[in-house]
């Protein structure tokens, strides 16, 4: 079931987060293979929605996460994604979004 999770998710980045896709390959490199189907439907639904972008809910919602953005340091190992990968110590307690440099 987490591979369904992992494309919905990777669906939607799609379509709201497009400016922002190479945060969300750090979080989700498992992703970036996906094949997501036609998404035609949903962009066109997106913009006759005229809905709002990620960009302006960081701006104007979730100061925090895009604060995080820049922050961004992963636990987990995955060739793919070496180089955003944490050298630091791990921290106890944490293994969604581990660490915070």
């Amino acid at each position: 079931h987490e591979w369904q999770v992992v494309h919905n998710y990777a669906r939607l980045a799609q379509i709201w987060a497009s400016d922002h896709l190479h945060l969300f390959y750090r979080v989700k490199p498992q992703a970036r293979f996906m094949w997501l189907g036609d998404l035609t439907e949903q962009r066109k639904k997106y913009e006759e929605l005229q809905c709002k972008s990620l960009d302006w809910y960081l701006d104007n919602i979730d100061h925090e996460l895009k604060w995080e953005s820049s922050h961004l340091c992963l636990w987990t190992w995955n060739p793919v994604n070496y180089f955003s990968w944490c050298k630091k110590p791990y921290p106890p307690g944490r293994s969604t979004i581990d660490h915070m440099t």
